[in-house]
């Protein structure tokens, strides 16, 4: 007899780990490695500028480098200002963190401003975020933000 055992999200032992879904969408789609789509599963990821410098996120549901992922609340996203005569790119980005001791994952949503720079001129999109505790960092909204207001929200959804 083959020495097998069913990996199953059902009760019993063994459950289906995050790296074995991961490894299942690359099976599916291939290599994952290196891959930053954002795949928005249920269209329900939408933005909603709401004020000048404020973008609110619809809650849902998407799949990142092959984590799968839910926002099981609406998110305000608050820019900062800048200053007058200055634009700016921000970036959104879904963080993925794994605790070095623990291996224990969890994510975030992180809020990268860009450096100002002056009206007319173009600026540098802000570096992905990096840490000892960040396995992976994908960009989820750009704003680019002029003289304090939000002139456009780009979506990687």
């Amino acid at each position: 007899m083959a020495n097998m055992e069913l990996v199953t999200s059902h009760q019993g032992s063994p459950h289906i780990t995050v790296d074995q879904v991961r490894e299942l969408f690359a099976g599916l789609s291939g290599d994952l490695t290196g891959i930053k789509v954002f795949s928005n599963l249920d269209d329900s990821l939408n933005y909603t500028i709401t004020d000048v410098l404020q973008i609110e996120i619809g809650k849902g549901q998407g799949l990142a480098g092959g984590f799968f992922f839910q926002l099981l609340d609406k998110f305000t996203w608050n820019l900062d200002p800048g200053t007058v005569g200055y634009s700016r790119i921000d970036m959104l980005f879904l963080v993925i963190y794994e605790d070095s001791l623990t291996n224990i994952q969890s994510i975030d949503l992180l809020y990268v401003p860009g450096l100002d720079y002056p009206n007319g001129g173009s600026g540098a999109v802000p570096e992905t975020p990096t840490g000892t505790n960040i396995k992976e960092a994908f960009p989820l909204y750009r704003a680019d933000v002029k003289d304090g207001s939000i002139l456009s929200v780009t979506s990687y959804a």
